[in-house]
């Protein structure tokens, strides 16, 4: 790996001393620090990267920019330490730098470069094709930058302005203008012509000029190339780029007095490229929603879906105002389209919510009792409220000659148990309590419910009632924070996904509250489906941004930190 002190020489990461380049300069018999053996720099421990290094600030808004700082955390991590997003291979096969001059050791002979690798004459007699000269960049364009631009403006067009500017392979022939053959790409300023792999071109644009600024862009998110002249757009010249290829900037010349200098990203540009992104982005989101929509038609619970998950979100961070509001208005929608559904099939499935809300209302008090008791086991044996004996049978619980919870449960001998001397058994009792007035009216409201389903859930929540030890039990499964997050997401997709007359005004209050405390009582480090999913995006888009999509590049997607700070 190329170590990231000399990632991007040309525009200076950190201020060095200018003893170092003239000792540098002495050493390496060159005038550029653009061009000095990145080797040399990374070894030497004047050069050692003390911030970030830099880079054109149109790349800020895009995932280029995230790609930059991981690598440079990456390359400053101890050895044996991996960066927690990519691999190590990864980040050290990864190529992020940029064109930031012409290198002097890739052109053609009738070029000539000046010190700081910016400015480029012609020196050469001009007379045939055969005596027309380009020059590389010092590096090739990186995918991972999504977009790159550079400018050139020219301080002389010489005796005729045959001026190329474009992007070649490392493997073109230089003794040529841009675009003349494969893999070449070029727009021409004495005919205003482009060309791609060709020596005929084909009308693109206005000619240029001395004085004249002429940009050129490679978009990899749609395979496009395009060119701005003094400020202004022109157009894609270029599309279908192979871009499975390494393109460098490059620059033609043919005739004498030619004179051009460039701007990689120094210097703010003429052309607008930051709103040019922008728009580009906007574009592919615009894109992305169009596509949601079309598969809207044949995905009817979409909708539902998402105002599931926001919901979630809400009431995860304990929005119960909005949350409550967001009901009121899905409702009142509602009743102004009715759904036409059967009353009995909709009442029953509302009553069957309502009967599992409950049997997770009775599930909530048995964890908060049982982490009463972990609590008391740890601060005292003596406090402890000790379970001995078990259930003879479960079924008794469910017995439909009873309307009561079994009075030989063990827990009903401890709340038979009186000590007014430990306090700190209040709590506790009075947990039990709650659990089993709540299983009782339970039992009597569903009494004559006739269906097996209702009564083996009854069974499997009061067996939470036999075990002395639940956690290390058969019902220790109900204790399941996921159980929880399933109960969540089926009440969201009942509330959000039938009319107003579903429910009855107070049993809404009751499905909102009672969903409130499920959330509420979460720890804090569960985040919400929503939060899940979007994490999910962020990470995705950061593999693709990685691998070289373009598209992703451009859709760059902040972490929630990063959200949160807006």
């Amino acid at each position: 790996m190329t170590s990231y002190t000399s990632a991007f020489p040309a525009l200076h990461s950190i201020p060095v001393p200018p003893a170092f380049y003239s000792i540098a300069k002495k050493v390496y018999h060159k005038d550029s620090p653009s061009n000095w053996p990145s080797s040399s720099l990374s070894t030497n421990p004047i050069y050692q990267s003390l911030a970030p290094p830099k880079y054109p600030k149109y790349l800020k808004q895009t995932s280029y920019a995230n790609l930059v700082y991981e690598q440079y955390e990456h390359s400053n991590q101890p050895k044996g330490r991996s960066s927690a997003s990519s691999s190590t291979a990864e980040w050290d096969d990864l190529e992020l730098r940029l064109p930031t001059a012409w290198n002097w050791k890739d052109k053609a002979k009738h070029v000539e470069v000046d010190s700081h690798g910016l400015q480029l004459k012609y020196a050469g007699p001009g007379k045939t094709e055969a005596h027309a000269g380009s020059i590389r960049s010092n590096f090739p364009m990186p995918p991972q930058c999504g977009i790159f631009y550079f400018e050139m403006q020219v301080i002389s067009k010489g005796d005729d302005g045959y001026i190329g500017i474009g992007f070649c392979t490392k493997d073109n022939d230089l003794e040529r203008l841009p675009g003349w053959d494969t893999n070449s790409f070029g727009y021409h300023g004495d005919d205003g012509h482009g060309f791609a792999g060709s020596g005929v071109g084909k009308t693109y644009g206005p000619s240029f000029t001395t004085g004249d600024v002429i940009g050129c862009g490679v978009n990899f998110s749609d395979a496009t190339a395009f060119y701005t002249k003094n400020g202004m757009l022109i157009g894609t010249a270029f599309s279908s780029i192979d871009l499975t290829k390494k393109y460098y900037p490059v620059i033609g010349l043919r005739t004498p007095g030619e004179h051009v200098a460039t701007n990689f990203g120094d210097e703010d540009f003429m052309f607008d490229i930051e709103l040019y992104i922008k728009e580009k982005a906007g574009l592919f989101w615009k894109d992305i929603l169009q596509q949601e929509e079309s598969q809207q038609n044949t995905l009817s619970e979409t909708k539902d879906d998402m105002e599931t998950l926001v919901m979630s979100y809400l009431l995860h961070h304990g929005y119960t105002s909005t949350a409550n509001a967001l009901v009121h208005d899905h409702t009142t929608l509602a009743s102004s389209n009715p759904v036409h559904s059967e009353p009995d099939i909709s009442q029953r499935q509302g009553d069957d919510m309502m009967f599992q809300l409950q049997c997770g209302q009775f599930i909530e008090i048995m964890r908060e009792y049982m982490a009463y008791r972990k609590q008391q086991q740890r601060s005292s044996e003596h406090s402890e409220v000790t379970i001995t004996t078990t259930l003879e049978d479960e079924d008794t619980i469910m017995d439909d000659n009873s309307d009561n919870i079994s009075s030989h449960s063990p827990l009903v001998d401890t709340l038979t148990a009186t000590n007014d001397n430990s306090s700190r058994r209040n709590d506790g009792v009075s947990l039990l309590k709650s659990a089993m007035a709540l299983g009782q009216q339970l039992q009597e409201e569903y009494r004559l419910d006739k269906r097996s389903s209702t009564k083996e859930r009854l069974t499997e929540i009061f067996s939470l009632l036999a075990y002395p030890d639940v956690e290390n039990s058969p019902a220790a499964p109900l204790l399941d924070l996921t159980c929880r997050d399933q109960l969540a997401t089926r009440l969201n997709s009942v509330i959000l996904g039938k009319p107003s007359h579903f429910f009855k005004k107070k049993k809404i209050i009751i499905i909102i509250t009672l969903f409130t405390l499920l959330i509420a009582s979460q720890s804090q480090s569960t985040v919400s489906s929503l939060e899940h999913l979007y994490r999910q995006a962020i990470a995705v888009n950061a593999y693709l941004a990685l691998e070289g999509n373009g598209e992703a590049i451009l859709l760059k997607m902040d972490s929630l930190d990063k959200m949160s700070q807006l």
